[in-house]
């Protein structure tokens, strides 16, 4: 796993991931999603307490097509790479960092 440069108590977030993708392994396992979900190739967006769920019915019912995913430098993007890492979804580009306002203007350009 690389390392989470300028990340404090960056291994309490890989600990925290790693929790919460055993968590999204195990409610993924044991529940039953309803409804119609599409094997095509989608681009989906999801934010903050979303991504349990986006994982939980990717490991539910997607499991077997790719995956990627963005999150932040920061702690809460050490927490979710790590989950995702860990649940199988590759990370494409890491966000630039919060604190960087004019990379992520120009990014979102």
């Amino acid at each position: 796993m690389p390392p989470a440069r300028g990340v404090r108590f960056a291994w309490l977030a890989r600990l925290f991931g790693s929790a919460m993708a055993l968590y999204t392994r195990v409610i993924a396992a044991t529940s039953r999603i309803s409804g119609d979900i599409t094997d095509e190739q989608v681009v989906l967006a999801f934010w903050h307490e979303y991504n349990l769920c986006a994982v939980t019915v990717a490991r539910g019912r997607r499991l077997r097509l790719p995956h990627a995913s963005f999150s932040t430098q920061g702690f809460r993007g050490v927490v979710i790479s790590t989950m995702l890492r860990r649940s199988g979804v590759r990370q494409v580009l890491p966000l630039p960092p919060e604190t960087d306002r004019a990379r992520a203007r120009s990014f979102a350009l």
